[in-house]
């Protein structure tokens, strides 16, 4: 496994003598629903090191095999260090999506005209995010959003709508300054099969010889975190006193296995609720969004916040409905993009003395991937966080 570091503009052109060769180490991460991060480990001592000045941006593109297509791999330099005792130089920063911390929405609303008090409809709501920046999208919002923004960067803005509805977005890998939305369904979200299968043990023949099937090295860490876990949620919006906002009056109907009511008498104490979970053992929750509000005075708007604060109280409540299960592993022998995002299936058995200890067989969704390719070379050891 080759790889060189490509120093660039900010519309990919290449700058000076040639590709860096010299760097011993390579980590990309990429993240769901955030930006990622280049961290790139070179010798002080390359003269071409000194093109990273500290009060300046750089691009960067990490190069693998002569690849130099995937978009994951581009960061934008923002923090260097060096060691006086091993003379490196680390350099790190975000990865393309670093761009959208760079500008702000200001004030925007979302809303389908200034002063309906309708919500903005799902298919202009990522048009007027990104207007102006230079950034693309693919794929649509599940939901109409009525929101409005106070000077957001675009990505917290994009983070800010995935909270509300749900959805979930990542960077593209395939085409530059794009953000591919991910909606999600009426009974939640369901991410897309990567076609991979993790597992710890097999035969070595085998295992080489198909694609579709990935190593575990080192094990797993299963982690289950059930400090949040509710089975009704009472969720107050924006407003103080007799003027905040509430479920009551909202057009939402509650989805199947989910209860919503309504207490005209005292609307705090609304409350949206999983069925069966809340009967087995209610185990209430409160949550303020306090910045769900109308956007005006009129019954329109009113309408407008109180069915977008159901639509946040649905998966806010989702969410924690169980302990929030996940997993940190470390894969070899990936032959695939491994995209956030998507799902793959995790096959883990460990046995001591005959006692299943560890049986993992599930498909899980894809939180986070850190690729790192060294100076050793080899196959590039992929760390990744998923969840259940």
């Amino acid at each position: 496994m080759a790889y060189t570091v490509d120093i660039e503009t900010s519309a990919g052109a290449r700058i000076g003598e040639g590709p860096l060769r010299s760097a011993s180490s390579i980590a990309v991460t990429n993240k769901l629903d955030a930006a990622g991060n280049v961290q790139i480990e070179l010798p002080a001592t390359d003269p071409r090191t000194a093109a990273f000045t500290p009060n300046a941006y750089h691009y960067v593109r990490a190069v693998i095999d002569g690849d130099a297509t995937d978009q994951r791999r581009r960061g934008i330099i923002k923090e260097r260090g060096t060691g006086s005792e091993s003379m490196s130089l680390s350099l790190s920063g975000p990865n393309l999506l670093g761009e959208l911390l760079h500008t702000h929405v200001g004030m925007l609303a979302l809303e389908s005209a200034p002063g309906s008090g309708l919500p903005m409809p799902a298919a202009s709501v990522l048009g007027a995010i990104l207007s102006g920046s230079g950034w693309t999208s693919t794929g649509v919002p599940s939901k109409a959003v009525y929101y409005q923004f106070g000077d957001e960067t675009r990505l917290a803005a994009l983070i800010k709508v995935k909270d509300l509805i749900g959805d979930h977005f990542r960077l593209s890998h395939t085409v530059v300054r794009q953000i591919e939305w991910l909606p999600t369904t009426a009974a939640g979200f369901d991410a897309v099969d990567s076609g991979l299968r993790a597992v710890d043990s097999g035969s070595p023949s085998a295992l080489e010889s198909n694609d579709a099937v990935c190593l575990i090295v080192g094990g797993l860490q299963d982690v289950a975190d059930g400090h949040q876990r509710i089975t009704r949620l009472y969720p107050r919006g924006a407003g103080n006193a007799g003027a905040r906002l509430y479920l009551n009056g909202t057009t939402r109907a509650a989805p199947a296995g989910y209860t919503l009511v309504i207490n005209a008498a005292d609307p705090s104490q609304s409350y949206l609720a999983h069925t069966a979970n809340d009967a087995a053992g209610s185990i209430s929750g409160v949550e303020t969004f306090r910045d769900i509000a109308p956007l005006d005075e009129s019954a329109t708007a009113l309408v407008s916040a109180a069915d977008m604060l159901f639509d946040a109280t649905l998966v806010s409540l989702r969410r924690r409905l169980e302990a929030q299960r996940s997993f940190r592993l470390k894969l070899t022998k990936v032959r695939g993009p491994l995209l956030v995002g998507t799902s793959i299936r995790v096959v883990c058995r460990h046995f001591v003395d005959g006692y299943g200890w560890m049986l993992v067989d599930d498909d899980a969704m894809i939180l986070d991937t850190t690729w790192r390719w060294t100076a050793e070379g080899g196959e590039a050891e992929v760390g990744v966080e998923v969840t259940l």
